[in-house]
């Protein structure tokens, strides 16, 4: 083994942290293979404690650069240190959805973004108990903590945010958004920790004992039933959708043609924001620019009613986590890798005085007509 690699896995086990799908990410990058040394600029949109950062570097050429992202300041304090040990590396307090304004239009190779490392760098500050306060902030000194958002929120407010980001069903996010409430006016104060909120939240979902009655074990090999309730509620006071969104435009912008954008993700809201931007971004293949019209290709392919200057393209399948890493690791579970390229159009590109200049399009669900049902044999 390497001595790069050697240096890597000590500093992982140091800060208690190894990227999910670490190598494939990082191949999905660079674009090489093992053993070949790759030049240019890539960036790590999510820095964490460093793993993916110090994969990239170690099969970086003396020449190659890394820039990073985060906006933990304990993330921070990590990767002032690495930029000390390693000048090819540079590391911005800000949120990768603003890579494009922080990098000035430098040309990139290549980017990747693990999302599942914000939930990593605030284990701590997200730990389900009665000692952690209820903030659920990346950056504690922007935004407002989750207790004091609580009381300003109203039910229906509330359970939008819960199913938007966290369950899978509305009428137990609307129950969870009304008891939630309800508890915090019988108390005549806001929530004191994470454990307070998660005991409400599992009373909800009957997954445990009653509020009043004793409080259970520890999970052997469950998720917390409120994990996903305070996940959502995270995703949303973070804006973290939104800086996904913003990080794949700005990406895209700052990649050199042929680059690629490796985005691993955790949850379906995740892998719906990186799929919708794929379509958006998609170029018609020749056969339908020859047989549809103007506004059936735009509606199909909204990327033809644009002046962008590129395409995405989409490497492969959505790469989940196999072998030990699955069994071992619970969090992998749940990780998908999805691999974008930028790419040069070739279906017609709007300038402004062709036929693909046409009205902005509805919502795709809105064109759908629900048909009648066919009658059963017999009936």
């Amino acid at each position: 083994m390497r001595k790069e690699d050697l240096r890597r896995r000590s500093h992982a086990a140091e800060v208690g942290h190894v990227p999910v799908q670490e190598s494939e990410s990082v191949d999905a990058v660079l674009g090489t293979m093992m053993g070949t040394l790759a030049e240019g600029l890539y960036v790590d949109g999510t820095f964490g404690r460093g793993g993916h950062s110090r994969s990239v570097l170690a099969r970086l050429a003396p020449t190659g650069r890394l820039r990073a992202f985060d906006v933990d300041p304990r993330a921070i304090e990590v990767a002032r240190a690495l930029e000390e040990e390693d000048p090819r590396f540079k590391i911005f307090h800000r949120p990768f959805g603003e890579m494009e304004e922080a990098l000035q239009g430098e040309e990139v190779d290549g980017v990747l973004m693990d999302l599942g490392v914000s939930n990593n760098q605030a284990e701590d500050d997200l730990r389900i108990s009665d000692d952690t306060p209820l903030d659920l902030r990346l950056n504690p000194s922007h935004g407002v903590p989750a207790a004091d958002w609580l009381q300003e929120v109203s039910v229906e407010e509330l359970a939008w945010v819960i199913y938007t980001y966290g369950e899978d069903d509305p009428v137990i996010s609307d129950r969870i958004a009304e008891r939630v409430l309800r508890h915090q006016r019988q108390r005549g104060r806001s929530y004191r920790s994470t454990g307070e909120l998660a005991e409400v939240i599992k009373a909800v979902k009957r997954w445990s004992f009653p509020l009043d009655g004793p409080r259970p074990g520890k999970y052997m090999n469950q998720v917390n039933p409120a994990k996903k309730t305070l996940n959502g509620i995270r995703v949303f006071l973070n804006r973290e959708l939104q800086q996904l969104e913003e990080g794949l435009v700005g990406a895209m912008n700052l990649l050199k043609m042929g680059g690629r954008c490796a985005v691993l993700t955790f949850s379906p809201p995740e892998r719906r924001v990186v799929h919708e931007f794929f379509r958006n971004h998609e170029d018609a293949p020749a056969e339908d620019v020859r047989e549809l019209s103007p506004q059936r290709l735009v509606e199909l392919y909204p990327l033809a009613a644009t002046r962008c200057t590129f395409s995405v393209k989409r490497r492969s399948t959505p790469r989940t986590a196999g072998g030990s890493e699955f069994a071992m690791r619970p969090r992998a579970r749940s990780s998908a890798l999805l691999v974008l390229q930028k790419c040069p159009r070739t279906c017609p590109m709007s300038d402004g005085s062709d036929a693909l200049v046409v009205p902005p399009v509805a919502d795709a669900t809105k064109r759908f007509r629900e048909p009648l049902a066919p009658r059963l044999r017999g009936a």
